[in-house]
């Protein structure tokens, strides 16, 4: 992911969280594929940086390439109380039915797609890795 697009992705994160929780830090779940491509720890770890300096409590986690691992750490993040999750996707056709959770629990969903990913309708902004 070029570095356009991640500071874009965080500036929407911040600008996402100011707008829906204007009087308060949101807590933010991040959710990268893995942490064998050297991209993804970079990229995770900035957003945490800049989410955290406007004061905002961060939870960064990595599904090691596995579909059920990610669905887990999502399932996760949406129960300990994350008002946003930012997921790149380790497959976005699987993740249909725990987005629908976050949705149903009013937790916005930014997703970063790449490669192939599919999961569009449970998401409430959609960045695309070009």
């Amino acid at each position: 992911m070029n570095r356009t697009i991640i500071r874009f992705l965080g500036l929407s994160a911040l600008l996402f969280c100011n707008c829906l929780f204007p009087a308060m830090a949101a807590k933010i779940g991040i959710a990268m594929p893995n942490l064998v491509v050297p991209r993804w720890q970079t990229d995770g770890g900035y957003l945490k940086k800049a989410l955290e300096q406007s004061g905002h409590t961060v939870d960064l986690v990595f599904a090691d390439n596995t579909v059920e691992t990610q669905i887990n750490n999502l399932k996760q993040m949406i129960g300990n109380g994350c008002q946003l999750l930012v997921v790149v996707p380790v497959d976005g056709k699987s993740l249909t039915e725990v987005l629908q959770q976050a949705k149903n629990k009013n937790i916005k969903v930014m997703v970063v797609k790449h490669m192939n990913c599919l999961c569009t309708q449970h998401i409430y902004t959609y960045i695309e890795d070009g």
